[in-house]
């Protein structure tokens, strides 16, 4: 809990904490898998260092907290679209909030971060744009990610496919 003179936003983000489901004579479509112990629990762990040293450094994002929801989509799209819907619920933050601070103080989600897969990533993409969500991808390297008119709230922290690829041959 932070002072109420403090403005509060939230990040959202996707990590997969467990393997897609497998279906086991009449199993759950929606019930995650075994546990991803090294793959999501260090995405997980690295959100919540890098969001304390922001909120320690008051130089970066002066008298605002930022917090974090983090959900699981188990590396499969039924469970992120799912928990799309859940992450926009009552969450959207609008620039008004930002500038006006009438958000009445509360934690409001302001982007999300991932999904990790490409496919993934375009078909939560078209809930979230309905909402103008910004979305960040950490891992989603698919070169249709880049066609800004149909992912107009999409960007990324890592290099196309085509980047890559042009890397490569540029190493070569």
């Amino acid at each position: 809990i932070s002072p109420p003179s403090k403005a509060q936003i939230a990040i959202g983000a996707f990590f997969s904490l467990h393997n897609p489901p497998t279906l086991h004579g009449g199993g759950r479509l929606r019930e995650c898998g075994d546990i991803r112990e090294d793959y999501g629990i260090h995405r997980v762990e690295g959100t919540f260092w890098i969001l304390d040293q922001i909120n320690a450094n008051q130089s970066i994002l002066p008298n605002i907290t930022v917090g974090y929801q983090i959900r699981d989509s188990c590396w499969y799209a039924p469970v992120a679209l799912e928990q799309t819907i859940e992450f926009i619920g009552n969450s959207v933050l609008t620039a008004a909030d930002l500038l006006t601070n009438s958000n009445g103080n509360r934690s409001r989600l302001a982007a999300i971060i991932g999904p990790g897969d490409s496919s993934i990533t375009m078909q939560t993409h078209n809930i979230l744009q309905l909402f103008e969500m910004p979305q960040i991808g950490y891992s989603s390297t698919a070169k249709q990610l880049s066609d800004k008119e149909k992912f107009k709230y999409f960007t990324r922290v890592i290099a196309s496919d085509t980047q890559q690829a042009q890397a490569i041959v540029d190493i070569i």
